[in-house]
């Protein structure tokens, strides 16, 4: 049994890929709108990503001032604690106090960091939404052109 090719477009490369011969069966769009509206695309995946490069350098740089504010705290901790102007029970009752304070510090400095993401993230998101509802109304215009000057073409052509 012969194996029959199912791919719609193997005749077309079988013949040396003559496209010329499909190109009337084609429907007629505006290649210039086409390009701008895809231009337009690129220029928002561009936004997009500079939103998105920028709001992660907001998140690291605040991550690096909360490491610094940390590593100040420990030292200072950790001076508190070497000092000997205070009995054990003083410096081991501080130090759970300042081991409180850090982790409730830590905690919102996490929810600090997340929240920044989340609107980050929000932001990004926006400005992909407008772009793609934009596009498929510029592709939706463009099927209407394409369609009206089709109608238009073979009205023409029967009478």
């Amino acid at each position: 049994m012969s194996q029959q090719n199912t791919n719609p477009y193997a005749q077309l490369f079988q013949q040396g890929g003559d496209f010329s011969k499909f190109l009337p069966q084609a429907q007629p769009f505006d290649l210039k709108s086409w390009m701008d509206s895809r231009q337009n695309d690129m220029q928002t995946l561009g936004e997009a990503m500079h939103a998105s490069v920028q709001s992660m350098q907001d998140i690291l740089r605040r991550s690096t001032e909360i490491l610094s504010e940390f590593a100040q705290e420990q030292a200072k901790t950790a001076k508190d604690a070497m000092s000997g102007d205070s009995s054990p029970e003083q410096r081991l009752s501080s130090g759970a106090a300042q081991a409180q304070k850090l982790y409730e510090r830590s905690v919102n400095n996490l929810r600090e960091i997340v929240d920044m993401a989340q609107s980050a993230q929000s932001e990004v998101a926006d400005i992909l939404n407008k772009r793609v509802s934009a596009s498929l109304s510029e592709i939706k215009s463009l099927a209407d052109k394409a369609g009206k000057e089709k109608s238009s073409g073979s009205t023409k052509k029967a009478a």
